[in-house]
């Protein structure tokens, strides 16, 4: 059993808000967002059920930090941040992939996960960040057919992964590839 590091209402009164506070702010701080990318998934793991799942505004903030942390404007974001992301999208696929594709309050920023995967898996992205995606994938592909999810959407991801001659990147996906494609 995981043991809790605050009480429900620390987290209700303390945690959660100040987690939000950093979400919603418009500038950003590279390190802060480093911690946020490492510490989100756990975070929305550990969030109780009514809070984080359900929370409208809550998966619009997140929704706002990942597209800003995946969109290449004005520049694309530190390694170290985009591999926190990589390694916790699964988790966000878990709870926010209910749907394809979510926007954020009227900003006109969205996030479609199977867009995710396959910027995450492009030629131009650091091989360190298609490993992890690669290790990855056959847990969202898991997640979307046990749910009648569309498995799909990662097709370009997976296609990306397999077309890729890097042995390191190759062996990522393929010790699971049975998993992704039954």
């Amino acid at each position: 059993m995981e043991s809790k590091y605050f009480t429900d209402d620390q987290f209700e009164q303390d945690v959660f808000p100040a987690f939000v506070r950093h979400l919603k702010k418009d500038h950003r701080d590279t390190s802060c967002d480093l911690k946020v990318a490492k510490f989100l998934g756990r975070f929305i793991h550990n969030i109780p059920l009514e809070r984080s799942r359900c929370d409208k505004h809550f998966r619009n903030y997140v929704v706002q930090f990942l597209t800003t942390i995946c969109s290449k404007d004005p520049e694309p974001a530190p390694l170290d941040i985009l591999k926190a992301i990589a390694y916790n999208l699964p988790c966000f696929y878990k709870y926010f992939g209910k749907q394809e594709s979510y926007s954020s309050f009227g900003t006109g920023d969205s996030i479609n996960f199977g867009d995710i995967y396959a910027l995450f898996t492009e030629e131009s992205t650091h091989d360190d960040v298609k490993i992890i995606v690669g290790k990855g994938l056959h847990e969202v592909v898991r997640e979307a057919e046990v749910k009648a999810r569309n498995p799909f959407i990662f097709k370009h991801g997976i296609i990306n992964l397999l077309k890729n001659e890097t042995a390191e990147i190759q062996s990522s996906i393929i010790p699971t590839i049975g998993i992704i494609l039954h």
